[in-house]
């Protein structure tokens, strides 16, 4: 997308994943607040919209963050180890998968039990409770990663060329 390329990488790296942190909010918001839509008539269709809504723009912060972590990463690579460089990239991700797994089952178990469905439709279950929460939880250890690259902003620019001062024109 050309109008992309006027952005300095990192700051794209930024955006992309804030978009996809904020994406869990959707999941987050109580069901009760979504089923005042006017659209939506019962739980199920509320939930599919929920989903659906993640989704997209879940995948709209990934066809931001993707690519141009990919091109910092080669960017910042030796040139004859730019392959080296891409698959450790993808060691935090490696790494953060068993731990997801194990949290998640923790979280699925406290927070989507047998029988809940029916206590969530009749109102009888407190936020705290509900599978909403499990995702706040979530979206709290996303928002992580944003900030944390906000807060390694400067290390990880050191040696990036910066863009030119306003007034003046690139070669």
């Amino acid at each position: 997308i050309p109008v992309i390329n006027r952005f300095a990488t990192i700051k794209l790296i930024i955006l992309g994943m804030a978009v996809s942190a904020f994406s869990l909010v959707f999941l987050a918001v109580p069901i009760d607040w979504v089923l005042r839509l006017p659209f939506l008539h019962n739980h199920e269709q509320a939930y599919y919209f929920i989903i659906v809504t993640q989704i997209v723009v879940f995948a709209v912060g990934e066809l931001i963050f993707s690519p141009r972590f990919t091109e910092y990463i080669a960017s910042v690579a030796p040139p004859d180890k730019v392959s080296s460089y891409m698959a450790l990239s993808a060691l935090p991700m490696f790494i953060a998968k068993p731990i997801n797994g194990f949290i998640s089952g923790i979280l699925i178990s406290r927070y989507c039990y047998d029988g809940i469905r029916p206590k969530i439709e009749t109102g009888n279950v407190e936020y705290t409770h509900s599978p909403e929460f499990m995702w706040m939880i979530y979206l709290a250890l996303a928002v992580l990663s944003p900030i944390a690259v906000v807060a390694l902003k400067g290390y990880l620019t050191r040696g990036e060329p910066q863009p030119p001062a306003s007034g003046t024109s690139a070669p």
